[in-house]
């Protein structure tokens, strides 16, 4: 039972650990609502990233 504990804690905190590669970006959000066909047809928003912000390229 021990060992199930300490294995546990162990997962837990190596899990748990502070990622060195952060990577920030830019999003912009069309507000009107797009139909998208996936399991079944949703309303999405779409948006550009980055360097595409401002370009009639839409994801």
């Amino acid at each position: 039972m021990k060992n199930v504990i300490l294995f546990a804690i162990s997962l837990l905190l190596i899990s748990c650990g502070i990622e060195d590669t952060v990577k920030e970006i830019t999003l912009r959000v069309n507000h009107y609502k797009q139909t998208a066909i996936g399991v079944d047809k949703t309303l999405v928003l779409m948006v550009q990233e980055d360097e595409k912000i401002g370009s009639s390229t839409w994801h």
